[in-house]
């Protein structure tokens, strides 16, 4: 367990370092997701995960009033797929975050850290888990702001088993 807490830590500092990046390429898209590819990640990233190539999926939610990403939701594919959450700043890091897909169950993991460009949670995606974001429509993340607010973002999941099979086949073709 304490491998998988370290591997996630990395996964998020490598991610919060990319966030600030522009992307090499966006390979593909499908409904809302879409393939990101960036230079760092392919340099920095451990050999067993797809973001060794550079690339993730991902999904952003955008602000209507300023068009910055307000949420990020990325996917890795490799070994182990797991999944890495990028909040706003001024979330009440104690409750941690809910994920709940469609009306299933909900999901609860910690926050791990926090910088500049927001706070970070990650989780194994288990194939529970796995099947439901395979399956479903939505999405709903609900975490607290500092002013105990419950703040609720929601992402879509159109596209989102297409693009994880072609994030799958991708790495399977770089590793052969």
């Amino acid at each position: 367990m304490s491998k998988f807490i370290y591997l996630t830590v990395f996964l998020c500092v490598l991610s919060s370092k990319s966030f600030a990046e522009d992307p090499v390429a966006s390979p593909a898209t499908s409904g809302d997701w879409q393939i990101v590819c960036t230079q760092s990640a392919a340099k920095e990233a451990p050999a067993d995960a797809s973001e060794a190539q550079g690339c993730r999926m991902a999904q952003s939610l955008v602000s209507a009033s300023s068009g910055e990403p307000v949420s990020i939701l990325r996917v890795f594919a490799g070994k182990r797929p797991s999944l890495l959450l990028r909040t706003p700043l001024n979330v009440f890091l104690k409750t941690g975050v809910l994920l709940q897909i469609d009306k299933g169950k909900r999901f609860a993991f910690a926050f791990e850290f926090c910088d500049k460009s927001g706070c970070y949670a990650g989780v194994p995606l288990s194939k529970a888990l796995l099947s439901g974001f395979k399956r479903g429509n939505k999405a709903r993340v609900s975490l607290r702001t500092t002013h105990g607010k419950e703040l609720a973002l929601t992402y879509s999941l159109k596209g989102f088993t297409k693009i994880y099979r072609l994030l799958q086949a991708q790495r399977a073709d770089q590793k052969n």
